[in-house]
């Protein structure tokens, strides 16, 4: 199943020293839902000039953004995991901790939370709480 849907993003982010930010958007989004549940948002994301790809499985999100900044995170509940992330300025050793996450959709939109620890060069340097909700358009 594919359609088009308008999307609603936030990423909430606390640094290790406790300095709190939110970035928030809309965007126009094309949504596919596969018979075996796996799924994709893919959006242009206006930050980054580029396009973002958020999917998922029941045990696993993964994120690809591309544009200045080149990236692709995979979340798993309760591991570490290794991410790509190049930017203008070079590649920087980022790994992610996922603490949760939940996806409910359906053919009308869907809903994901993510909640995760960045890590840059294994150092912690805060942690990230990303919702994501979107609505078929029509």
């Amino acid at each position: 199943m594919l359609y088009k849907a308008t999307l609603q993003s936030e990423l909430r982010s606390v640094t290790a020293d406790g300095l709190r930010d939110k970035i928030a958007h809309t965007a126009q989004a094309i949504v596919s839902i596969r018979d075996d549940g796996d799924w994709n948002v893919r959006y242009f994301d206006p930050e980054n000039h580029g396009e973002t790809v958020l999917g998922g499985t029941p045990s696993r999100i993964f994120l690809r953004r591309s544009g200045q900044v080149d990236s692709r995170m995979t979340f798993e509940v309760s591991k570490m995991t290794d991410a790509f992330y190049r930017t203008p300025a070079g590649i920087i050793d980022i790994s992610v901790r996922t603490h949760r996450f939940s996806c409910e959709y359906d053919a009308e939109g869907g809903r994901l939370t993510l909640d995760y620890d960045l890590h840059i060069a294994g150092e912690f340097v805060g942690k990230n709480s990303l919702m994501l909700r979107w609505k078929r358009n029509g």
